[in-house]
């Protein structure tokens, strides 16, 4: 067999290996999701996600209460299809205020970004009105 073909099956190899690895991700981080859905069923979710060229890609799920204090950050970081989420406690416990203010090294801006993007969505969510019982019951005629 010659080498360009040796090639097209080393490449094919690798684009299988990259689909699965993804695939794993992916399922890891609905797995994440659910748990921190059905342990945190109050407050609000946000989700960011910092793409780095060189650096590290960094995935942030941060679980905020009504109070706006964040109870639960999970982090995913790193270059490869096998990062995981981990929690940073130390990042637990603050206001949104605070977490936003928070300096993080140059090194760690990836992690401010995502940061920000999930902060970001749960303050739009805030933001919005709740539905109240009473304007779901039907008008008595």
């Amino acid at each position: 067999m010659p080498a360009w073909q040796w090639g097209l099956v080393l490449l094919g190899v690798l684009w299988a290996l990259q689909a699965l690895g993804t695939w794993r991700q992916m399922r890891h981080y609905r797995q994440v999701m659910q748990v921190v859905l059905r342990e945190e069923p109050e407050g609000y979710l946000g989700t960011g996600a910092a793409r780095g060229v060189l650096a590290k890609g960094v995935i942030v799920l941060l679980v905020a209460g009504p109070d706006l204090v964040a109870r639960r950050v999970l982090l995913m970081e790193g270059r490869s299809v096998l990062a995981g989420f981990r929690r940073t406690p130390e990042l637990e416990g603050l206001s949104l205020d605070a977490l936003e203010a928070k300096d993080f090294p140059s090194r760690q801006q990836g992690r401010a970004a995502a940061l920000r993007g999930a902060i970001a969505q749960i303050r739009k969510a805030a933001a919005q009105p709740v539905a109240s019982d009473e304007s779901l019951l039907a008008s008595p005629a």
